[in-house]
């Protein structure tokens, strides 16, 4: 049976550790370390993509390079899978992500049938509802959603995009396609609208627009044969990025100069001011890291369309010679997106620094609901947040081989 590590987690107001003061102009940031991890799953996956805490504790991991989804009991150390591969009832042809639903649902993810699998409070898989507000369906399942998806891939639809999270209500969050359908084929776009989803209503609201990447989206082939990657943009290429709080709140982090916008449901804007971070000349070490690294660090979704037979992946590139890219910046960006931001329970944005390097301790600049840098926490080398439970902030860490666990700190 799997076991679990347990370690001794010190925390103050919201940790305590070693720390350090940042002057940034005339305001003072405390920097924190993380500590010791109060729990660490024994066995390894191979990319955590989302995790998702249920009231009884228990975890719910999706595990997108292996299409897999388990439901984690930390006191126990036991793992049941959830679901299974494939498109009929209880299964996900590529799970992605995961987000709450009222009445301690959740829904998984799946670009691949274009729905959601909701789980129950049980763990168990459910009904399916469709992302699409012109899915012909109209049966409900018991999370109050209508199942729907699969079908011929929609170039332009909402339900490619994943789900940046939801509200309290059960709304659904996400960025709106990145295409557009030009005379011979899908073309990128240089922003894309963030849309919100009402589920009940089946009806969608554009809440604001992020800027994207030359080269985010990039697609090739003809016809019945196109094939689609998205984030493909150079990896150190400034990017906006955003995500969601319970409230409704959202919250865009823009890249020019480091500043942090919130979005109330009401369309109430509260931009911070810009945020003064290390700016660091792009170097040819940065480059060989990155193509050190590419198989670990490619997060983006390939999606393939061979004459109706559709396909997705997440997988990694197979190995070959370096990366050959004539697009590098001039500078490392202030974030790099791809899971960079997340909104602590109370309402707090953590963004993920750039860190070019596995020797650099991965730092959260933490901003308040105006914007402004709060704080500053640090993690363990090889780490991430990868989501946040009532009390419980769950990190992923990587070993020298890029198996990854997953870990529980204390958050007060």
């Amino acid at each position: 049976m799997p076991h679990l590590t347990k370690g001794t987690v010190v925390l103050g107001a919201l940790f305590l550790a070693a720390s350090t003061r940042h002057e940034l102009g005339a305001q003072t940031v405390q920097s924190r370390q993380l500590g010791k991890a109060e729990t660490e799953f024994a066995d390894p996956f191979t990319q955590i993509s989302a995790v998702r805490e249920l009231r009884d504790g228990r975890v719910l991991v999706v595990d997108a390079r292996d299409k897999v989804v388990q439901l984690l009991d930390l006191n126990t150390g036991s793992a049941t899978k959830v679901g299974r591969e494939g498109q009929g009832p209880g299964e996900y042809s590529l799970p992605m992500s995961i987000v709450a639903l009222p009445g301690d649902s959740s829904a998984v993810f799946d670009p691949l049938n274009q729905r959601y699998l909701v789980i129950g409070p049980d763990g168990k898989p459910g009904g399916f509802f469709s992302s699409r507000p012109d899915a012909d369906d109209d049966s409900r399942d018991a999370a109050g959603g209508r199942p729907g998806g699969g079908g011929p891939m929609r170039m332009t639809g909402f339900s490619m995009a994943p789900p940046r999270g939801t509200d309290r209500s059960g709304n659904i969050y996400v960025a709106g396609s990145p295409l557009r359908m030009g005379p011979d084929g899908p073309v990128g776009l240089d922003s894309a609208p963030l849309q919100r989803f009402d589920r009940a209503k089946r009806s969608l609201q554009t809440v604001g627009y992020i800027k994207l990447p030359k080269g985010n989206t990039q697609v090739s082939g003809r016809g019945g044969d196109v094939s689609i990657r998205m984030g493909g943009a150079n990896p150190f290429t400034a990017r906006d990025d955003w995500a969601v709080a319970a409230d409704g709140r959202v919250a865009i982090v823009h890249a020019s100069d480091y500043h942090v916008e919130w979005i109330t449901p009401n369309g109430q804007r509260t931009a911070g001011p810009a945020t003064p971070y290390n700016k660091t000349k792009l170097t040819n070490a940065h480059k060989k890291w990155w193509n050190d690294n590419r198989r670990r660090n490619v997060q983006g979704l390939m999606i393939t369309n061979n004459s109706g037979k559709m396909s997705a992946s997440t997988a990694p590139p197979p190995a070959g010679p370096p990366e050959e890219r004539d697009d590098w910046p001039e500078y490392l960006p202030p974030f790099m997106g791809n899971s960079a931001l997340q909104v602590a329970p109370n309402g707090q944005l953590w963004v993920l620094q750039t860190a070019a390097s596995d020797d650099v301790l991965p730092t959260y600049d933490i901003f308040d609901a105006a914007g402004k840098l709060a704080a500053r926490i640090q993690l363990a080398k090889r780490s991430r947040v990868v989501g946040f439970g009532t009390n419980t902030i769950y990190v992923v860490r990587s070993d020298e081989d890029d198996l990854q666990y997953l870990q529980t700190y204390r958050l007060q």
